[in-house]
């Protein structure tokens, strides 16, 4: 028979052996040991996925948004719209989560406390804005130095953390800090070498800076949101963490609409279509 290497330390592997002649007995134990490993496949198959939906998101999303600029689109608050738009696909796992749940635990634990829910909606408002941001910048800036800007955010999430959470900067993160800083000023230095046809220097220095403040925005959040599950005062299982990125979307997206309807994009997007560089089946896709 197998060892359990991992639980030797605990004294497992002798329980093992004097079970040997007790199959029934045999049975039981390895009962949970069976549920543990069915959840650790669950989870990191849940990680796996969430990572590669990111990646292809992250990928993907800003090539179209600037092929949709590059032939004619001009829209961004509708561009930031449709970019969160898409979560309610999210009920569907939440719902298979609460129909599979324990039945012995108390409704209240499955659902997300109100004061996490204010939280996911005070960040939900604001992660509007900073798509609407991202959306202006991509507008006058190539891909990759875009790319290149909102990787900023990282150097923001750090001094914040550091501020906010008291987290101590290690050397590894210092030169990431520092690299990323040097990057952005070379950009800044060398704006002639990639602007785009059609952009003015004005404008390509506003979409510069408009990057970078979207970026130092979404390093706050990435620590507030850190912050509430911290005070939530709840364990932060994956429906509660699920239903807090639902809550944020729907609030990111109520935001976007306020200002597509004030800007007037929903009303235009008839007449965009049509004047699309790519034509309006092609304008539909990329959109």
């Amino acid at each position: 028979m197998p060892m359990n290497i991992d639980g030797i330390e605990e004294g497992e592997s002798f329980a093992i052996e004097n079970n040997h002649n007790n199959p029934q007995q045999e049975e039981q134990d390895s009962s949970p040991a069976k549920a543990g490993f069915s959840a650790k496949v669950m989870k990191w198959g849940l990680l796996i996925l969430s990572c590669t939906l990111n990646m292809l998101g992250l990928v993907v999303g800003p090539l179209l948004l600037r092929l949709y600029f590059l032939h004619g689109g001009s829209r961004k608050w509708l561009s930031s719209w449709l970019q969160m738009a898409g979560f309610p696909i999210l009920t569907i796992p939440l719902a298979i989560f609460y129909l599979r749940r324990d039945r012995k635990l108390l409704i209240t634990d499955f659902f997300a406390s109100r004061k996490l829910l204010v939280y996911a909606a005070l960040i939900g408002l604001i992660y509007g804005i900073v798509n609407f941001m991202f959306c202006y910048g991509l507008s006058y800036l190539p891909v990759s130095t875009w790319s290149l800007l909102v990787t900023t955010q990282l150097v923001f999430t750090s001094l914040v953390s550091f501020v906010w959470v008291k987290q101590k900067f290690t050397p590894y993160t210092m030169n990431a800090i520092v690299v990323i800083i040097m990057g952005c000023i070379l950009l800044g230095i060398r704006r002639a070498g990639d602007r785009l046809p059609g952009v003015t220097n004005s404008q390509y220095l506003l979409g510069f800076f408009i990057t970078v403040g979207a970026a130092s925005i979404l390093g706050f959040i990435m620590v507030s949101t850190q912050v509430a599950y911290a005070k939530a005062n709840q364990a932060m299982t994956y429906p509660i963490v699920l239903q807090f990125q639902v809550w944020v979307a729907l609030f990111a997206t109520l935001s976007c609409t306020i200002g597509g309807l004030v800007n007037r994009d929903f009303s235009a997007i008839h007449r965009e279509a049509s004047e699309f560089g790519l034509g309006a089946k092609a304008y539909y896709l990329v959109s």
